[in-house]
């Protein structure tokens, strides 16, 4: 019996495999359609869906020397295949994911003109044509027409809802259509749940190919995966990640955060680095390591200490040698921080004219002004963390630029000019920093990305579960990870301003527990109040100004937590088998409903809040200020709480526009924004920030950039890709945009006119007060 090696798979399998967040639309031998509510759940789809096949799909952007069609009109349909019930929608935007399996090429086709020239043309997918759609689309159910209704009757439907859409007074539900091939729209290999044989063979069939499969086989090119680590604030996490950046694996692991007293915050980089050796095990399970080509590491800001053996040093006036690490958030140096301003010195110009209490210089002097002498004399080695864990996978001392730049002040420019400025280190009191060629804080210093050290060691390779010697590249801060897994992303067919424009028109928000605005320009930029310009501190070749907020996620935890209602809040969220943040949106749109808003942003009207409970990064850069909440009343109902919910949104959107408008005035041209991070999951979070910016928010196909972004590092110490840039494009991909409202701009115009003024009034409260 001879197999046709071009013919279809075809079996029957279970569904079980789907999340619960898919509803099936409708399926067939090739296909299963339905749709999803949010991005959230997309991601969960794809993954899911990749896992269970054992197939890789990238986004096709079509043919990139073909003109970008003009914008289309908006078209409404009542009646697809795809879109049965005949439920009016529009489709906002669509994308299309090519099977993975073989290679492109180009062929020709022949005139069927004498004398004319051949016409090339470029096959998507030669070796197989199958394909994934995404479209989202807007859904107007009130508006649901019948079979038995005339052709007349309907269109005359369509045009009263078309006006409806254009005043605005009809808001529809956005949704997202999904089209998932099933191993029957591959074809030239095989697709099988979990690559289990198909049921039902005949005999013959079984026997042939266990016969087949018994013979010397030619071995085929292994997938090259790439490994992203990131060290966050509460937990480390690692993902397998696919040369063009489908994320195939994830894993996270717990890490503990002390917290002694007030504005103290420590760590232990012991249980760090074995978290991170678990989640790389659990994350490469199953594949080969063979397959497995670098390891990219990123991680907070925060300070690790060890003595001369690499022996940990403890941080802790209670002297716990375990806790020695300061960690990014703990503002136990504010004096210091002062102290270190006063000077004025010139490498303050490359921190936006403000040393951070974030920053470890004053964490370093805070070190030696409360340690006792033989714990400071002890200290023989100062690493940013994400440093540490290059040392402790490579053995090499190398700092990244990225770290040394940022929170360092260690100095560098386009002429390759490397240094770090002693006379800084000796005004401050720090001068034994800069010994033995300033080895206790850096004497090598490598780009992000590059190659470290010889790769794996054969200690950690032991430890991580991989092969000795697998490249390991040079770190980055956690923010700027999210900012390389993101910023280069192939925006064609978006519709976004920053299409065929550089990256310097974008702008990275990475959102958290607390969050960073990343954007690069091609020449150093001082903006006040903003950290930097760092040359090549997170893409190679450019200037980074790195804004911040100190909480972000973090102040909407406390704002929830601190309130009368929460528990209230908690016991609805489990009744109805929900978060607590979608509860929070369907008491919104029932109080908007009740008071008849058009939106739920006006709920606000009487309510201000300034955000900065825990000091200002950007643009003011004064860790002194205070949260300030105008306009309450005696309420302690889940509608107060739902009110202030919104409020102290709005609040942090502000907050970034406030540091965009300070960048612009920099000379900044910033016309979309890219948002990753726990906070990016949150629609209402996203839309009210693209309100309040007037800008589109991008999101990436993949919800952890972070941890693409440690994988693109991998894929560049490994030699994958020529350059970072040339990784960001192939690696990082669009998968949904959210656009503003443009008809709530003079509202958001007046609050931000009260915003600014608060800040003024609570100086103008402290200079009374002091005086």
């Amino acid at each position: 019996m001879d197999l046709d090696p071009h013919e279809k798979n075809s079996c029957s399998l279970p569904d079980d495999w789907l999340p619960k967040c898919f509803k099936v639309a409708t399926k067939n031998d090739t296909h299963l359609t339905g749709f999803v509510s949010n991005e959230e759940e997309l991601q969960e789809v794809l993954e899911s869906h990749s896992r269970a096949f054992s197939t890789t799909f990238a986004k096709w952007c079509g043919d990139k020397n073909k003109k970008a069609r003009a914008n289309r009109k908006r078209r409404l349909l009542w009646k697809s295949e795809d879109f049965p019930g005949n439920i009016p929608i529009i489709i906002n935007n669509r994308s299309i994911y090519t099977c993975q399996y073989g290679k492109k090429y180009t062929k020709s086709k022949e005139s069927l003109e004498p004398g004319k020239k051949k016409r090339n043309r470029r096959s998507i997918k030669v070796d197989c044509p199958a394909k994934l759609a995404v479209r989202h689309i807007t859904r107007y159910d009130t508006f649901k027409v019948t079979e038995k209704v005339s052709r007349i009757d309907k269109e005359t439907t369509m045009s009263l809802l078309d006006e409806h859409i254009t005043k605005g007074d009809v808001s529809g539900c956005p949704t997202i259509h999904m089209k998932l091939p099933l191993p029957g729209a591959h074809e030239n290999h095989n697709v099988s749940m979990k690559n289990e044989f198909v049921r039902n063979v005949h005999p013959a069939v079984r026997i042939q190919f266990e016969e087949s499969m018994a013979q010397p086989r030619v071995k085929t090119p292994l997938i090259p995966y790439f490994i992203g680590v990131d060290c966050g604030t509460g937990s480390v996490r690692a993902a397998l990640v696919s040369s063009n950046g489908i994320v195939v694996n994830t894993d996270v692991e717990p890490i503990t955060v002390w917290n002694p007293k007030e504005d103290y915050y420590e760590q232990s980089s012991e249980e760090i680095w074995k978290a991170c050796c678990k989640v790389i095990k659990a994350v490469c399970a199953g594949v080969s390591t063979d397959e497995i080509h670098g390891v990219g590491f990123d991680a907070t800001c925060s300070l690790v200490v060890l003595d001369a053996d690499f022996q940990p040093v403890s941080v802790a006036e209670s002297g716990e040698n375990e806790k020695n690490i300061i960690m990014w958030m703990d503002h136990r140096a504010k004096t210091q921080t002062d102290l270190i301003n006063k000077t004025k010195h010139s490498v303050l110009s490359f921190v936006g004219g403000t040393m951070s209490v974030e920053m470890q210089p004053p964490k370093l002097l805070w070190l030696k002004e409360n340690l006792s002498e033989e714990r400071w004399k002890k200290a023989a080695h100062f690493f940013d963390l994400a440093d540490f864990l290059t040392w402790k996978a490579s053995g090499s001392l190398t700092r990244s630029l990225c770290t040394l730049v940022c929170k360092w002040t260690f100095q560098a420019d386009r002429e390759n000019k490397l240094n770090w400025d002693d006379s800084f280190w000796n005004e401050i009191g720090l001068a034994e920093l800069t010994e033995d060629n300033h080895s206790k804080i850096g004497s090598l210093v490598q780009l992000p990305g590059q190659l470290i050290g010889e790769g794996l060691t054969k200690e950690s390779a032991e430890a991580i579960g991989l092969k000795e010697g697998t490249a390991v590249a040079t770190s980055l801060i956690d923010a700027h990870a999210g900012g390389v897994g993101m910023l280069g992303a192939d925006v064609t067919d978006n519709e976004l301003p920053c299409e065929k424009q550089p990256i310097t028109q974008r702008l990275a928000l990475i959102l958290g527990t607390s969050s960073c605005h990343m954007a690069v320009s091609e020449s150093p930029l001082l903006v006040p109040g903003v950290w930097g310009p760092y040359y090549s501190a997170m893409v190679p070749g450019l200037w980074l100004n790195e804004g911040g907020q100190s909480i972000t996620g973090k102040l909407i935890d406390h704002m929830i937590e601190t309130h009368p209602a929460h528990q209230e809040l908690i016991k609805m969220a489990e009744t109805k088998g929900k978060s607590i943040y979608n509860c929070m949106v369907d008491l919104l749109g029932k109080i908007v409903k009740e008071n008849a808003l058009k939106d739920a942003a006006y709920l606000t009207n009487d309510i201000h809040i300034w955000p900065d409970h825990h000091g200002n990064r950007s643009p003011l850069a004064d860790p002194s200020l205070k949260g300030m909440i105008s306009g309450l009343g005696l309420g302690t109902s889940l509608q107060n709480l739902a009110v202030l919910y919104i409020a102290t949104i709005q609040a942090l959107a502000f907050g970034t526009k406030h540091i965009l408008e300070t960048m612009a005035a920099a000379k900044h041209s910033i016309n979309t924004l890219f948002a990753c991070g726990g906070l990016s999951k949150n629609p209402l979070f996203l839309q009210i920030h693209a309100d309040v910016m007037g800008m589109p928010i991008a999101l990436p196909q993949e919800k952890e950039s972070v941890l693409i972004g440690s994988a693109i590092l991998g894929a560049c110490a490994a030699g994958y890709y020529e350059n970072m840039q040339d990784a960001m494009e192939t690696m990082s991909h669009v998968g949904g945009v959210v656009r503003p409202n443009k008809k709530l701009s003079e509202y958001y115009k007046k609050k931000y006119q009260v915003f600014r003024s608060m800040v003024g009034h609570q100086l103008e409260y402290r200079k009374i007060m002091n005086s």
